[in-house]
């Protein structure tokens, strides 16, 4: 590094110092270039040296959202996500011309106060029955287990879900939890209460898009459960071959959580009775799953929405009756194997199969699922299917072949549909070049990919699809002349490139469409840095340090309704954080 070089990288640090926050000296040279100046002239077009950094003038980071999940020994808000979208500020995120002052802009983030749900109760609706041995109090409050999940605006922000637990406290039973005011979907799980419900626990309840602690609203409490019903009914047509050991759920729709307890089947002539406790709001998709010993062969398990022709009685207390004639009673055995691009050497893989189309009386509202399974390391498979045609996706542990679905058909009245294979592809091929914004080549850049973020779909949904094919992550690191080779899956992928720390230089982010061939990419020059900082801290004002902030931006012209990292950085011991962005994507 030259003593320009070194001189510079000081006066951004002394800079970003004056404003409130530090950055880390690097003790060694960087390698690679480093993004510094003492005039404009020495920046590319649409940018200007502010503070011994080319800083961007032209910019667009319309919706940008800052992330600040505090560290996991935080005396406040510890691993929890704060989101702060930056429209909801001062701060302006679309420039236009070498004119407009440079991005260098300071934006404190204060945590918001968490809001403190006390004496929370999970409650009994007042129209289900209890015996007289059930001893509940008058508010009708019982143990449970509760997680909150938060409502995302967009798909790809990192919100992990908030357990609570209500529990006996004093007189009452009660939980207590301290949320980020938003909305919530709220997953109830009741625990047993002595002399209630036989001593069984009652049914799990949903409760979507709960609002809580916004609108300036002070105090939340749970809603009742749902009134507790009964599921009755009858499934038949299994056959001899058939297994004989099976496990009944109820699940709601949303995010595929059991709504269903003490669900049984019992045997009777050429089938089941069923029975299970439910407290429903929507009609619910019933899982019926074998149970199989550890060393058994991977069979299916089948989900149908309970409505239409297969649903009787009324939601509270539903009555079914299907047959799973043709779904289970003769179940084929399928034999395969994985093979590499010589469609001769077998290949250990991970395989899932999902059916595309069922036979049967009521196979039409029905969906198979094979969860997840490995081949052994010759890549043969043996699996247990019903007559049908599905999709098998296999995801090869030889890192130079592409995952990839290829359509499997199952014929009826088959003793076995064997000796099936299936021959890979080599990864494609994504190749290019990073240049500097002022046209130097780039050494020593991270490059990554990985998987692109899809929106959410339902449970049912995916109960009945594989989900899009994405790109496995992969990554490598850019040579003396800023070159870059990476194999990848054909799935849909973002792309990062990472110069490195300290450098001044933002990552260069695209979100990449499917690539369906070898790819050599164009124009992969990184943008003049948008340059953010200050100080993160919590309600009572005190620094949080080593707290996470990362920059997040929507997708525009691939998945809308997505987000992509754009940087991330950390506080320092005063809570300060300095952000170094791109201008755009």
């Amino acid at each position: 590094m030259s003593p320009a070089h070194i001189q510079g990288v000081v006066s951004v640090a002394a800079a970003l110092l004056g404003l409130g926050c530090s950055v880390p000296l690097e003790t060694s040279p960087l390698p690679g270039q480093v993004n510094t100046c003492s005039a404009s002239s020495t920046c590319g077009a649409g940018a200007k040296c502010a503070q011994g950094v080319c800083v961007a003038t032209a910019f667009d980071l319309t919706g940008l959202i800052l992330e600040v999940r505090p560290h996991s020994n935080a005396s406040f808000g510890a691993t929890t996500s704060y989101a702060f979208d930056l429209a909801d500020t001062s701060v302006e995120l679309l420039g236009h011309g070498p004119s407009d002052r440079p991005f260098f802009t300071h934006l404190d983030l204060p945590l918001p106060g968490a809001f403190s749900v006390v004496g929370g109760r999970v409650r009994v609706n007042h129209e289900t029955l209890l015996e007289p041995s059930c001893n509940l109090g008058a508010d009708r409050a019982i143990p449970a287990h509760l997680d909150f999940y938060r409502v995302a605006k967009y798909a790809g922000l990192p919100f992990d879900p908030v357990p609570a637990i209500a529990a006996p406290n004093g007189t009452s039973i009660t939980f207590g939890v301290d949320l980020v005011p938003a909305t919530y979907d709220v997953y109830v799980m009741p625990q047993p209460v002595a002399g209630c419900h036989k001593g069984n626990a009652y049914p799990p309840a949903f409760l979507p898009n709960q609002q809580i602690g916004t609108g300036g609203s002070l105090s939340w409490e749970l809603p009742e459960l749902p009134v507790m019903g009964h599921l009755t009914g009858t499934i038949t047509g299994f056959g001899k071959d058939a297994p004989g050991a099976w496990k009944i759920e109820l699940l709601e729709p949303g995010l595929g959580l059991p709504i269903s307890a003490n669900g049984a089947l019992t045997p009777t002539t050429g089938g089941f009775t069923i029975a299970a406790d439910i407290a429903w709001q929507a009609a619910p998709i019933l899982r019926l799953a074998p149970s199989l010993q550890p060393s058994d062969p991977p069979q299916a398990t089948v989900y149908w929405a309970l409505d239409g022709s297969l649903f009787g009685g009324s939601q509270t207390n539903p009555v079914v009756a299907f047959t799973v004639d043709q779904l289970y009673a003769k179940p084929v055995k399928v034999s395969g194997q994985i093979r590499g691009t010589d469609d001769f050497t077998g290949v250990a893989a991970s395989i899932t199969i999902q059916s595309t189309k069922l036979y049967g009386p009521d196979a039409e509202n029905a969906a198979i699922t094979v969860p997840s399974f490995d081949t052994d390391v010759l890549g043969n498979f043996v699996v247990y299917l019903p007559p049908g045609k599905y999709q098998l996706r296999a995801f090869p542990l030889d890192g130079g072949l592409e995952a990839s679905d290829h359509p499997l058909t199952v014929p009826a009245n088959a003793a076995c549909f064997c000796g099936q294979h299936f021959a890979l592809t080599k990864k494609l091929s994504l190749a290019g070049a990073v240049r500097t914004p002022t046209g130097e080549r780039l050494a020593g850049a991270a490059v990554e990919v990985t998987p692109a973020q899809t929106l959410p779909s339902s449970f049912w949904l995916n109960a009945h699809a594989l989900a899009p094919l994405t790109a496995r992550p992969w990554t490598t690191t850019t040579d003396g002349a800023g070159k870059f080779t990476l194999r990848v899956d054909s799935g849909s992928s973002d792309l990062t490139i990472q110069p490195a720390a300290g450098s001044s230089f933002p990552w260069l982010v695209r979100s990449q469409p499917t690539a369906p061939t070898d790819a050599q990419l164009a124009s992969l020059t990184l943008t003049s840095p948008a340059i953010l900082n200050g100080a993160v801290t919590d309600p009572s004002r005190q620094p949080v340090a080593d707290a996470e902030v990362n920059a997040w931006l929507p997708v525009r012209g691939g998945m809308p309704g997505t987000v992509v990292k754009i940087g991330t950085t950390s506080t320092d011991a005063s809570g300060g954080y300095t952000l170094i962005l791109p201008s755009s994507i």
